[in-house]
């Protein structure tokens, strides 16, 4: 009895063994570890020997780091506390008066606590790293390129164009003293200015609104929006205007192009916030 007692137990065990050695997938044995960021570790399928888990490598982790340059510790330490800096790093390119207009809302909506010098230190450097000029430069030729086609083989008649234009700002680019102001003499001198091409831009998109002053002259009065208009049409008309009525290009200001539109179009403002840009601009 004893005998037939030990032989049903060994042959209970040897089932035991045989039904683990036999189960697919089975961890006899296991720990949690600390694992890699950016990789997971998952259950090997039964053909492979390598061992109970094996690496599918990293994930794609999409977050663009803050460009080098005066300023970066300063966004990082004080725009981190909301929002991380993929916020900045994953907007297109928007006009220098676009960041100056956001870091006030963050002080002045949000509450965010930045000194006024530093403030100042952050405009700047966003201003330097992500604006519409600083992607020109980093675009390069290509966008150069872009340019000298919008000169020479422009695809829509500014001239055509213009003729939205003409009730208000008149054939001949003067405009009506203390209505509507001149275009002539005047565009130069706007594009002169640094983000006075971008402030053309946003005027022919969002509009402008409330009272400015012009060569001595103020006017206080409304321009509609014509963000009906396509990009290339919007581009083609404020290179009309720049190189009308004895008109021309300042050195180093390039000729507007549709992109420069597209990219100018994302920043969505009202025609308060360009009159704002406008007098940051000290434009008069």
């Amino acid at each position: 009895m004893k005998k037939r007692h030990v032989w049903m137990v060994l042959l209970g065990l040897g089932l035991i063994a045989l039904a683990q050695s036999s189960m697919p997938g089975l961890n006899r044995t296991g720990e949690y570890t600390q694992g890699t960021l950016g990789s997971i570790l998952l259950p090997a399928p039964v053909s492979q020997a390598e061992g109970p888990v094996y690496g599918v490598g990293a994930w794609p982790l999409y977050t663009p780091d803050l460009k080098e340059g005066p300023g970066k510790d300063l966004v990082t330490a004080y725009c981190s506390v909301c929002h991380s800096t993929t916020y900045i790093t994953m907007q297109p390119a928007m006009p220098a008066a676009y960041w100056e207009n956001n870091v006030g809302r963050m002080i002045n909506v949000f509450g965010a606590t930045i000194p006024a010098d530093d403030a100042k230190k952050i405009i700047a450097y966003l201003q330097a790293h992500y604006t519409l000029d600083t992607r020109k430069a980093e675009t390069g030729s290509a966008v150069a390129s872009a340019s000298a086609t919008t000169t020479q083989t422009p695809t829509v008649d500014g001239a055509k164009v213009y003729q939205n234009c003409i009730g208000c700002h008149q054939a001949n680019g003067q405009g009506v003293p203390g209505a509507f102001p001149a275009l002539a003499g005047r565009v130069p001198e706007m594009l002169a200015i640094k983000g006075g091409k971008d402030y053309l831009i946003q005027v022919l998109l969002f509009g402008l609104s409330g009272q400015i002053s012009a060569k001595g002259q103020n006017y206080n009065g409304v321009m509609p929006s014509f963000g009906q208009l396509k990009d290339e049409e919007i581009a083609a008309v404020l290179n009309y205007v720049s190189t009308q009525w004895n008109n021309s290009l300042p050195q180093g200001v390039g000729a507007f192009t549709s992109q420069e539109v597209k990219l100018a179009r994302a920043a969505k403002l009202s025609a308060q916030q360009v009159l704002e840009a406008r007098t940051r601009l000290g434009i008069k």
